[in-house]
């Protein structure tokens, strides 16, 4: 039987202490804001619905998981996107797949309300996501770079989305 998640519901995995709210649903494919603002993509199946007549959890109720979003300062605090899968269910070309859409709708959403730098953390790997990434930043001629080691270890990379304002497909 197919769980019923609606966008807007209150969400955690099943295998991880992580919260959320459902923000966009594409099949069995769920993309979840966590209490901390990061994105991610998970299956159906991998999730908990909370009923939220029912939930008193503080932190569900936060500002930052309601529609309200916060405001930030972008200069210092960039939105942070984590590229990791948490989906081991999916053959490997179709995490790169979700991986790149999570990026380019993420990428759109920083574009789309002016923001000046994202940084995505894609992991070490063997550079197969990071070549993707460098490749539609090429093609869409957008600045980037390592982001800041200290702050993001090795596997970041800080897009500059100053003067940016087309839609990455």
């Amino acid at each position: 039987m197919q769980k019923k998640v609606n966008i807007g519901d209150i969400v955690s995995l099943i295998n991880d202490d992580i919260k959320g709210k459902v923000v966009a649903i594409n099949g069995n494919e769920i993309l979840i804001e966590d209490s901390d603002g990061f994105e991610r993509n998970c299956h159906v199946n991998d999730l908990v619905v909370y009923d939220s007549k029912l939930s008193d959890d503080r932190s569900l109720s936060s500002k930052h998981l309601s529609n309200e979003k916060p405001k930030k300062n972008v200069d210092s605090n960039p939105d942070i996107i984590d590229l990791h899968n948490t989906n081991i269910h999916l053959p490997k070309n179709r995490i790169l797949e979700n991986q790149l859409k999570l990026f380019k709708t993420n990428l759109n959403r920083a574009i789309g309300k002016r923001a000046l730098k994202i940084v995505f953390i894609h992991g070490k790997g063997d550079g197969i996501l990071r070549n993707a990434l460098e490749k539609i930043l090429r093609k869409n001629n957008i600045k980037y770079g390592d982001a800041p080691y200290q702050k993001y270890g090795q596997g970041a990379i800080e897009i500059y989305l100053s003067g940016v304002n087309l839609v990455v497909r």
